[in-house]
């Protein structure tokens, strides 16, 4: 999981994740993460983790814009194709991610 374009403050746009038992994450804090499977995770666990990735920008004050997030899964040699998400930062504006989505302001 990769924020792959539109950053406007390079270093200070991370990415977060709580701990998971069945995964070993690396990267937090940072803007890439990767979750690899101790051994015992199922492709739900993988699903969860990822719905618990969270985005934020550290930098004062902030500058407007979209940022892309990536992210590419990997099995059994196999890489799948980019599910990309994309962020609008407007601010003075309240946070929305739509119907079908979850954000936190």
């Amino acid at each position: 999981i990769v924020i792959s374009d539109g950053v406007q403050h390079p270093g200070q746009e991370v990415l977060f994740i709580p701990n998971i038992e069945q995964l070993t994450v690396t990267g937090r804090g940072s803007d890439k993460l990767v979750l690899v499977n101790n051994g015992n995770a199922l492709l739900a666990d993988f699903e969860a983790a990822i719905s618990q990735v969270r985005f934020q920008i550290q930098a004062v004050p902030t500058d407007n814009g979209e940022r892309q997030i990536d992210c590419l899964l990997y099995a059994e040699g196999t890489i799948s194709d980019p599910a990309k998400a994309f962020i609008q930062v407007t601010l003075g504006r309240s946070a929305s991610a739509g119907e079908d989505a979850y954000v936190e302001a």
